[in-house]
């Protein structure tokens, strides 16, 4: 039971930091045109993506508001440990999502995310592989007028 919880848990938690889009949702540049803030909201999931798989903490953390939270009672260095923990673990984390659905409400968002993880163990007598899908629920923050992640949360 404890394995399947934390196999949860690395589901939701890539989901939560941003997981990769398959339809390839690329904000175009267009000179003198300011992002709005769902594109600006899709980068960071992007960007926190791709820092998860290619294991670089600092991508990942640059976006949790210093006030981040779970359902778990994870906050910012909890989250750290966590992944610290994952990438000693696991080799290979795949990620792949659908695009996000977003949703303003003035200096708050919520995104809607819909995924699949999977990970091959570094060591297969101790840990299993990662095979989930679901949803998460994701509330970003204005902080110092940048958006940053403040809570996740399973779908239900």
């Amino acid at each position: 039971m404890r394995r399947l919880c934390s196999l949860a848990c690395l589901a939701c938690m890539c989901c939560a930091i941003g997981c990769d889009n398959p339809l390839g949702v690329g904000v175009p540049s267009i000179p003198g045109r300011k992002a709005s803030d769902e594109e600006i909201i899709s980068q960071i999931l992007d960007d926190v993506h791709r820092g998860l798989q290619a294991r670089r903490m600092f991508k990942v953390m640059a976006h949790l508001s210093p006030r981040y939270h779970d359902e778990y009672g994870r906050d910012r260095q909890a989250v750290q440990a966590y992944l610290n923990d994952l990438f000693k673990r696991y080799g290979d984390i795949w990620i792949t999502r659908v695009r996000p659905e977003i949703a303003l409400m003035g200096e708050r968002a919520r995104v809607i995310e819909t995924f699949g993880a999977t990970a091959e163990p570094i060591n297969r007598s101790i840990d299993a592989p990662i095979n989930v899908q679901g949803q998460v629920m994701i509330f970003f923050e204005k902080v110092g007028g940048d958006w940053k992640i403040d809570e996740w949360r399973d779908v239900r």
